[in-house]
């Protein structure tokens, strides 16, 4: 991730914070801030319409593996396959930094997001 990608996908990455504020206390959220993901050399994509970005996914290194952040799609635009695109591309990247498997955390009360993560080829 970069400064830029920081200020482009901002405004996502509120929209999620928001969401899951609503969802979850503070605390339990864990969202790393677009700072503190500039320093931890987070890969981040968006995807976009009318060169707006209207979807947003991260992928972050830990050691042997790397976890999967920060994927989001705005409501409007959910159900067309931006999150399949964002994720492939994710693990796209991965793959070409050598690394074979990746991790994600998702809420309990995120049924849509356990949802499409069950429908694709991941482990819940």
């Amino acid at each position: 991730m970069n400064v830029e990608s920081a200020r482009r996908f901002g405004k996502l990455i509120n929209e999620l914070s928001e969401l899951n504020g609503k969802l979850y206390p503070l605390e339990s959220t864990f969202q790393d801030s677009p700072e503190k993901m500039l320093s931890q050399k987070v890969y981040m994509l968006g995807f976009f319409v009318d060169n707006k970005p209207v979807g947003i996914g991260a992928i972050k290194p830990c050691g042997e593996y790397f976890e999967i952040k920060r994927m989001y799609v705005q409501p409007d635009f959910q159900g067309k396959g931006i999150s399949v695109q964002i994720l492939s591309k994710l693990e796209e990247h991965a793959r070409k930094n050598n690394i074979s498997l990746c991790k994600l955390e998702t809420g309990i009360k995120q049924l849509p997001a356990i949802n499409f993560y069950k429908k694709i080829h991941n482990k819940i």
